[in-house]
């Protein structure tokens, strides 16, 4: 991938050095949990979720990598599996888990999208203890001081220590969608309040006037991810 792993991009930014492209961290959040619905889909769990398997391409695409742990969700799992920073608090004592130990991982990569460092990058601790920390909800990675309230609540409830309390993949990136296309979702709530025969009274006048809308759908889940070599995603244009 000619732009390099995400990793490498978000070092060049906190440095101000020049990148080949850009992206807006909503941008970046979106297509990430995209690529995990996807997984997700085919009932795979990847198991190593960071930022340095997140493969940026200069024609706007992103692709999810490093597919060495991925595993089929319906069995067993092993223990302790994956990058320490990223890894999930039930992943580290040995319980079941599922797919909300990877949304703990992708909280982990939005704090990295906020201070543009790695994970616990000052932190000094015998990894003993930061494994402690981190199974007993007491060790989190840390945002930027001026980081906005409602950011901090998305990694917060990404982070949340019940897996159960975590957000899904497919409300990630409904919720990431509404901030990136309001119009979208504003022509959606309109179409919610009309019941099905003020529906179709406007998709008949619509058709009329020869003029059609589509709201695009959160994700597309209807594509599959024949390999699990790599999972490409796009970015919004």
């Amino acid at each position: 991938m000619d732009g390099g792993n995400l990793r490498s991009y978000l070092d060049k930014k906190r440095c101000n050095m020049a990148t080949s492209i850009n992206f807006s961290t909503l941008d970046l959040a979106w297509v990430i949990a995209d690529g995990l619905a996807d997984i997700q889909y085919n009932r795979c769990i990847h198991r190593d979720l960071k930022s340095h398997n997140i493969l940026l391409s200069t024609k706007k695409y992103f692709k999810l990598a490093d597919f060495g742990l991925t595993h089929n969700i319906d069995t067993s799992m092993t223990r302790g599996v994956g990058t320490l920073a990223w890894i999930a608090p039930e992943v580290l004592t040995g319980e079941r888990y599922g797919f909300p130990a990877e949304i703990y991982s992708f909280g982990v990569v939005l704090t990295e999208l906020d201070t543009r460092e790695i994970p616990y990058l000052n932190l000094q601790l015998f990894p003993y203890a930061f494994m402690n920390g981190v199974c007993n909800g007491s060790l989190r990675p840390s945002l930027r001081q001026n980081c906005s309230l409602c950011y901090k609540k998305w990694v917060e409830n990404c982070l949340a220590h019940d897996p159960s309390q975590r957000p899904t993949a497919l409300e990630i990136v409904s919720i990431i969608h509404a901030q990136l296309f309001p119009k979208d979702q504003a022509i959606q709530s309109e179409y919610n309040q009309l019941n099905t025969t003020q529906v179709l009274s406007k998709l008949s006048i619509e058709d009329n006037k020869s003029s059609t809308k589509s709201i695009p759908s959160t994700t597309s889940l209807s594509k599959s991810v024949s390999t699990l070599d790599i999972a490409e995603i796009r970015c919004p244009k």
